[in-house]
């Protein structure tokens, strides 16, 4: 019963599927037909909306062109207004001219100044051209206004004062002038403060573009301007065109008059024209300064305008620089103009003037290095004889030229405003210190070690190593050498950088200031190549001058050696200290000794001090050397012949070089140790020497005592074990108890 009820359940559901699938089939085209009636409306949904599109774009394009011309028209109106506006400025501004109220129309040229202010970055060119001419044009006529009261009390005060006034009637208090006279100066002070331009209306076009392009340049007040104008008229009138005062050759005319009104109007310009300038309220500007850089700007349009002409003449050309530098460095010194401040010799950096001045520069110093090293005393000390026991009484004249000539070069640099003209100048005397070092090197190879000449180069070297050594601990230098460092990389040299830079803009940027840190992390100085080959050149000379007389003292001591051969082994011993005491030098060892305190003696009076020091160190060196092969290892000794040895070496050697050289044992360890083994107890020597066989020479393997700790007990610490065993085999009784 159940499988059947089973069964039957099976068929129900089978025909209910086939029933349900039959309804599906039935129910698809109507699906599909609505499909269809969706996509229908959806397409004319679409239709419609890029119709409606169409027509929006269209309102909206109309709507933009209608927006812009309302722009247009508002620009233009805007336009308008401010036209209207500069020219209801200017009726005002005209009116107030009219009934002469000056600050009436002072006021309303501010206006101009501050329309133009507020219009700044406007692209209407043609408006702003406009406006601009017409604020120049009012300055002009304000100026014309405000000058003529301004020559008035000029005249009054008998302003400038020139020589020939200033001996007449000085002005030298402010309570000379009357105080009407100070208040109406500094009521036109502030007048005239108030129309200055600002720099970006100011008409540059009269300034040359050197002085136009000067770092920071700001023109001088103008007040201060007004007051120069005199000044200028007659600098114009004397030194340009065809006058006799405007001399080429004669620059130092002008330079002349320039410090001359600059002296003549300073204590006036502190007491009576600097609270004018207080009143005005510029508290911060100081009159004298104001009025030394106009007179700079005259010194350097002046020197621009010489420059062109005699560019090609060198004679004039150098002289006109000197002249340059003497008149800045006098505006420095004595009317303490600010160094950072722009001057004339921002002229001189220029790139064609400054590379012609250089190879002026250098043309002149190789001229002069000539002259110096081939003058009569070039090779003697300038200084008196009173000074001979000084190491400067030991410098040559050469030597203090030379580096009299590279100072005068820095003196002549290192107020450049520019480091990368002062790095130019750095490496031209880098160039020199070579130039004179090949020169030294042509001299030295001519001259034998034992002339004069020959020590007084040397000096010469030393010399110019101790003043380079001084320079890079400079402020200055240590400055410029941290600016090098800055600019080179890379492989580079500063040589192959600079004229690179000076073509672009000799004002090349570089920090003034120094880190101090930044001091420590620079590897190199800059005459450092120059110290390394002049030191190079020292070195080799010492070591030539010491050959040299090494050279003759081993003649001296091959007959010291070879005449007492007899004598080292023949001297009987000597037993009682009587008979020490009695003992002489060696007559063989005197020629010896002699010749070697005559070289020391004559090459520490041509020497300095340190040169001779390095040098009598070198030759005991060397004599150390020399008698421990030539005489110690290459002769017996008796006991006798070991106490003649020690009494020769240690009793006369050594005193000989300890005249010019504290401790000569030092350098003479070799002889000392020698000696030493020599002359020690029978027993102690005998002890040492078996001990040291055995720790060299023992096949047995068996652990023994350092050789090396050996002789370093018997206070030997220059020979080693093997040269302890050889000087011990040369004694004698060593060998009788062997």
């Amino acid at each position: 019963m159940k499988k059947e009820e089973s069964r039957l359940k099976k068929k129900s559901a089978a025909q209910s599927e086939v029933c349900d699938d039959e309804g599906a089939l039935i129910s698809t085209p109507n699906i599909t037909e609505q499909v269809a009636t969706v996509e229908a409306s959806v397409h004319t949904f679409q239709t419609d909306v890029s119709t409606h599109l169409e027509t929006v774009n269209s309102s909206l394009s109309r709507l933009a062109e209608l927006v812009d011309k309302a722009a247009t028209v508002e620009r233009c109106q805007a336009y308008l207004r401010c036209l209207d506006h500069i020219e209801h400025l200017s009726c005002s501004l005209q009116a107030a001219m009219l009934v002469d109220s000056i600050d009436k129309a002072i006021d309303t040229f501010e206006e101009f100044v501050s329309l133009r202010e507020k219009l700044t970055g406007s692209t209407c060119m043609y408006l702003m051209n406009y406006l601009e001419r017409t604020i120049r044009h009012w300055h002009k006529v304000l100026m014309d206004s405000i000058s003529r009261e301004m020559s008035a009390i000029m005249k009054f005060m008998e302003w400038p004062f020139i020589a020939a006034i200033n001996t007449q009637k000085p002005k030298s208090s402010a309570t000379s002038e009357p105080k009407v006279i100070k208040s109406n100066l500094s009521k036109i002070f502030k007048q005239l403060l108030r129309i200055q331009l600002p720099a970006s209306i100011a008409d540059e076009s009269k300034l040359h573009s050197i002085i136009a392009s000067l770092p920071g340049y700001k023109r001088p007040l103008l007040p201060m301007r007004l007051l120069v104008e005199p000044l200028r008229k007659r600098f114009k009138f004397h030194f340009y065109g065809n006058k006799q005062t405007n001399s080429l050759d004669k620059p130092e005319w002008f330079f002349t008059q320039l410090l001359t009104w600059a002296k003549n109007h300073a204590e006036y310009l502190s007491t009576v024209i600097q609270p004018a300038l207080w009143d005005a309220g510029y508290k911060f500007v100081n009159a004298n300064l104001e009025f030394l850089k106009a007179l700079h700007m005259l010194a350097t349009e002046k020197l621009i305008s010489c420059m062109t002409e005699i560019l090609y003449d060198e004679h004039l050309f150098s002289h006109l620089i000197h002249e340059a530098l003497s008149f800045h460095s006098d505006m420095l010194q004595l009317h303490e103009y600010p160094e950072d401040w722009p001057s004339c010799l921002h002229a001189l950096t220029a790139e064609e003037p400054f590379s012609k001045w250089i190879v002026i520069e250098k043309k002149f110093a190789q001229e002069k290095m000539d002259k110096m090293m081939t003058s009569s005393g070039a090779w003697t000390c300038q200084y008196n004889s009173e000074l001979d026991d000084d190491d400067h009484a030991k410098t040559a004249e050469c030597a203090e030229s030379f580096i009299a000539l590279l100072n005068a070069i820095t003196e002549r640099y290192e107020h450049l405003p520019y480091p990368v003209c002062q790095l130019m100048f750095v490496c031209m005397k880098q160039e020199l210190l070579e130039d004179y070092r090949v020169r030294l090197v042509q001299l030295r190879k001519e001259l034998s070690p034992s002339t004069p000449q020959y020590l007084a180069i040397l000096n010469t070297a030393h010399h110019i190593i101790s003043v380079l050594r001084e320079w890079v601990e400079q402020p200055f230098f240590l400055k410029l050498q941290y600016q090098a460092s800055l600019l080179v990389g890379g492989g580079e040299t500063l040589s192959s950088v600079l004229p690179s830079l000076l073509s672009k803009n000799a004002s090349y940027q570089l920090p003034q200031s120094i880190d101090e840190s930044a001091l420590e992390e620079l590897d190199c100085h800059l005459f450092e190549s120059s110290v390394d080959n002049i030191c190079s050149l020292e070195r080799e000379m010492i070591k030539t001058l010491t050959k040299h007389v090494v050279a003759e003292l081993k003649t001296k001591l091959k007959a010291y050696a070879d005449n007492n051969h007899s004598s080292w082994t023949g001297l009987p011993h000597l037993k009682h200290k009587d008979e020490q005491v009695m003992i002489g030098l060696s007559v063989t060892a005197c020629d010896f000794l002699l010749h070697l305190q005559t070289c020391l003696q004559l090459t520490a009076d041509g020497l300095h001090k340190r040169l001779f020091s390095r040098f009598s160190q070198q030759v005991a060196q060397e004599l150390d050397s020399l008698i421990y092969t030539m005489v110690i290892t290459a002769n017996h000794f008796s006991e006798g012949g070991a106490i003649q040895l020690n009494f020769d070496m240690t009793r006369n050697l050594f005193p000989v070089i300890g005249k010019h050289t504290s401790k000569p044992e030092n350098f003479l360890r070799r002889v000392k140790e020698s000696c030493h083994l020599l002359t020690m107890q029978l027993g102690d020597a005998l002890l040492l020497k078996e001990t040291l066989y055995d720790s060299l020479h023992s096949m047995t393997g068996k652990h023994l005592e350092d050789p090396i700790a050996l002789v370093q007990e018997q206070g030997v610490n220059r020979l080693s074990p093997e040269e302890v065993e050889l000087v011990l085999s040369r004694r004698n009784d060593l060998l009788r108890n062997c």
